[in-house]
């Protein structure tokens, strides 16, 4: 039985984003790197078709050298499913020549590595919700881990909602792609206020109001509510009034006899 070269190379999983809310896979129109390209930060990957749209899949995370392409042009592929691999030093890519998508896929062990047990002792690694697969084992750690970009956006969802994403990035960060369609993903847009805080911020104005309003012990002040007009007047009546309010000049006569 062959033995798998997973254990003598360091690389990263490279998976297929999610690139829209409703996309669950995509097909990958054309690779931009071929095996051995240094591929920099913001670089593209590849072109993928979405249910929406052909869209560009960036590298968000370090440069690196793309060491192999699992899935081709053409092909259809899962979302968070291994499309390619990557490794940090450019003399490591020949050594992913015979990787397959076994070796690479979390949760893979080759047989050899575990024929001998050092101890009778079970132990078990906690899964994530969901079957996914994120930095740190926690959600909070992918997200720290993540940049500050998304954490910009993921602060501004709840939990719930970041639970449902699945991160596609190096070890299971997140991308910001991965947020596409979410609030505060486009910075000119305002994320929308929290359900429920608009009548909090009510209910607190009029709580506020009323302990102000208890606490005049003795006060003569009293707290009224009082309608607001819109008057509308044209100019032509405002000159009018002007004029009638100046005093009226005196004519010129002829001087009084002494």
């Amino acid at each position: 039985m062959r033995r798998s070269l997973a254990f003598l190379v360091n690389f990263s999983p490279i998976y297929m984003p999610a690139l829209s809310p409703s996309m669950d896979s995509g097909i990958i129109v054309e690779w931009k790197k071929k095996v051995g390209d240094l591929v920099k930060e913001n670089d593209v990957f590849c072109t993928i078709q979405t249910d929406k749209a052909v869209v560009d899949f960036t590298n968000t995370f370090d440069a690196g050298y793309l060491g192999k392409i699992f899935r081709q042009n053409g092909e259809t592929v899962a979302v968070a499913s291994t499309i390619a691999a990557m490794v940090e030093e450019s003399q490591d890519v020949s050594k992913l020549a015979d990787y397959t998508l076994k070796d690479v896929e979390p949760g893979k062990v080759d047989e050899e590595a575990v024929a001998a047990p050092v101890s009778t002792t079970k132990t078990t690694t906690p899964k994530p919700a969901g079957g996914k697969i994120r930095y740190g084992g926690s959600l909070d750690e992918a997200v720290a881990a993540s940049g500050p970009g998304v954490m910009r956006i993921a602060a501004r969802l709840d939990k719930a909602a970041l639970e449902a994403i699945t991160p596609t990035g190096r070890g299971g960060r997140f991308t910001k792609a991965d947020f596409v369609g979410q609030p505060g993903f486009d910075y000119e847009k305002a994320a929308p206020a929290p359900k429920g805080s608009s009548s909090s911020f009510t209910n607190a104005s009029r709580e506020c109001c009323a302990e102000n309003t208890n606490g005049a012990v003795g006060s003569s002040a009293v707290v009224k509510s009082y309608p607001v007009y819109n008057f509308k007047v044209s100019d032509t009546t405002l000159l009018q009034q002007l004029l009638n309010s100046m005093p009226t000049p005196k004519a010129k006569g002829a001087a009084v006899g002494k």
